[in-house]
């Protein structure tokens, strides 16, 4: 499918996002470069979005596919370097469509009708994995809460 200079233009005007994703899902910004640029290139060789299929939506689910092709999976590589992310870390102990269904929920407030479109399943099983997601979260930030005395200790 031909580009045309609007897609050029709306393409790049999600290029932030594309990357916020992808930092939130991996564990540095070298990583999270690659797989913007990965997504990116592979957007340019398809061309446009399918016919009914928002640009937004297209791009993250590139970059969703890009990641689960990664040699080094998410979930299997360290923290950030001389950081202390509690919130990472837990994240890292979720399964990936899980995770990912998170990021794009909370930190990117798209529809359970677009996360069902990125991670290609139904929208059913989009609630299904925040709820697994939100219940592994909450188990391993529950005593970093209470230390930091964001919630009363039970």
């Amino acid at each position: 499918m031909p580009r045309t200079p609007d897609f050029e233009t709306s393409s790049l005007g999600h290029l932030d996002e594309i990357y916020r994703v992808a930092y939130s899902l991996l564990p540095n910004q070298a990583s999270a470069q690659s797989a913007v640029e990965r997504t990116y290139l592979e957007a340019d060789r398809k061309g446009a979005p399918p016919a009914g299929i928002s640009t937004r939506v297209w791009l993250l689910s590139i970059l969703i596919r890009t990641i689960r092709r990664s040699p080094a999976r998410w979930f299997s590589l360290p923290l950030r370097k001389g950081e202390v992310d509690p919130v990472f870390r837990a994240l890292q102990k979720v399964p990936f469509r899980e995770a990912a269904a998170v990021v794009l929920s909370d930190a990117m407030d798209l529809s359970g009708e677009d996360m069902a479109a990125i991670l290609q399943t139904s929208a059913g099983t989009i609630a299904a994995c925040l709820a697994r997601a939100r219940r592994i979260l909450a188990a391993n930030l529950t005593h970093y809460a209470k230390r930091e005395s964001c919630v009363a200790a039970v």
